[in-house]
């Protein structure tokens, strides 16, 4: 029965220290707007259906927390670039620090194609770093993303 109540107390540990980091990031601020946290901007963003938090750590052993934001088909139909698929997700990752901080690490679309398949872009590879802090400005203020 005790070896029972350790795995129940460990895995409770366990739970609650992947938490720690995405609920880290979710009450945190960004430099540029300490008015929101990250989680009520990306939570209350109008243009999101839904939102989920994810955390998971690389090979080379960072902490990343990620906010997948599934946009709305109102959005999906009136945003230009966007009516050519079925829908998308904005795809936000963080690197947790050692020291408890956390900063922007990646931004992506992950595109669903009419025909069903995938294609995930990389807005890193295609935007510049102010284009990108222009894109969460608006997210920040509710605005369609440009």
């Amino acid at each position: 029965m005790k070896a029972v109540k350790h795995i129940i107390i460990a895995l409770g540990a366990l739970v609650l220290a992947a938490c720690g980091n995405v609920n880290m990031v979710k009450d945190g601020t960004l430099d540029y707007d300490t008015s929101l946290t990250v989680g009520e901007a990306f939570e209350n963003y109008r243009y999101f259906d839904s939102v989920a938090w994810s955390e998971f750590e690389t090979d080379n052993g960072r902490d990343v927390v990620q906010v997948d934001g599934v946009f709305t088909d109102e959005y999906m139909t009136t945003q230009p670039a966007f009516q050519a698929f079925n829908g998308a997700t904005l795809k936000v990752q963080f690197i947790v620090n050692k020291d408890n901080t956390f900063v922007l690490h990646n931004i992506s679309i992950d595109f669903e194609k009419k025909d069903g398949t995938n294609q995930e872009v990389d807005l890193a590879d295609t935007m510049t770093d102010n284009q990108l802090d222009t894109m969460l400005y608006e997210l920040y203020n509710n605005e369609p993303l440009s």
